[in-house]
């Protein structure tokens, strides 16, 4: 029986430091992969808003280029449904319904009001799911956006 004592004690430590052991591993599997998906976004978002840029920059001015652009753009833009968040992907078909599609009656300043709209709750989602959390209001990144759109 003295002898049972310490085998039953091995088994037993053994048994915990396997179980922990696989305890960490998933945790460490499920931050991996939640770690790729956040970067993933981080790149396909950064991409679809590179692409529109792309594709407005060039709109009028080569066409071959804006030929180009325009494919990188449906592209970059069906990539955000398999990877963005609910909400990013509701802001993202929200701003290419208006912006790309052009389904709108607005002209002008009250255009350019709705578009910055648009575009701001864009980056703001984006910003929210993967990049870091933000405290910015809306009206102050409608007022910086990286560049004009009329």
């Amino acid at each position: 029986m003295a002898g049972l004592l310490p085998t039953l004690g091995t088994i037993i430590v053994a048994a915990v430091t396997a179980a922990f052991g696989i305890y960490s591993y998933r945790n460490q599997k499920e931050t991996d992969r939640w770690v790729e998906l956040r970067n993933r976004r981080m790149k396909d978002y950064d991409g679809y808003l590179a692409t529109y840029y792309h594709y407005r920059r060039w709109d009028g001015v080569d066409e071959v280029k804006t030929d180009k652009a325009a494919l990188e753009y449906q592209d970059a833009y069906r990539n955000l449904f398999q990877v963005a968040s609910d909400r990013v992907l509701m802001a993202a078909t929200d701003f290419h319904d208006f912006a790309w599609r052009g389904n709108t009656s607005l002209t002008g300043d009250e255009y350019e009001e709705r578009f910055r709209d648009l575009y701001a709750t864009l980056i703001l989602e984006m910003r929210r799911d993967a990049f870091e959390e933000t405290r910015l209001p809306k009206d102050l990144v409608e007022r910086r956006l990286p560049w004009t759109f009329s």
